[in-house]
């Protein structure tokens, strides 16, 4: 007794309407995928690789110090009624605004 035909499956089918064109162009659209991202990651280990030493840290951290006080101290002044508190606070301004000279100097 001759057997029945058997169906072919579903990924078959699939794979036989898209012909051999478009497999070809998935393959290489996959691997310039691929190639891309290796690249980028590349890219990525050389830019972690300029980091900042720890003592271009420690200005950084420095100057952002400086200038959060500075930024403090102007709006300090200008909520300020007493005239000796402005005096006084504008002094303070005045060394902040010079070691920010000297950082930016250095």
């Amino acid at each position: 007794m001759p057997s029945a035909p058997t169906r072919p499956t579903r990924r078959a089918r699939r794979r036989e309407a898209a012909g051999p064109y478009n497999r070809e162009m998935a393959r290489g659209w996959e691997s310039k995928s691929v190639e891309s991202q290796i690249e980028s990651a590349e890219a990525s280990r050389s830019k972690s690789n300029l980091r900042p030493t720890s003592g271009q840290q420690a200005v950084g951290r420095e100057r952002q110090r400086l200038e959060l006080s500075r930024t403090y101290l102007l709006q300090r002044i200008a909520l300020a009624a007493n005239p000796a508190l402005t005096h006084a606070l504008q002094q303070a301004l005045k060394e902040i605004e010079e070691k920010l000279a000297r950082l930016e100097g250095a």
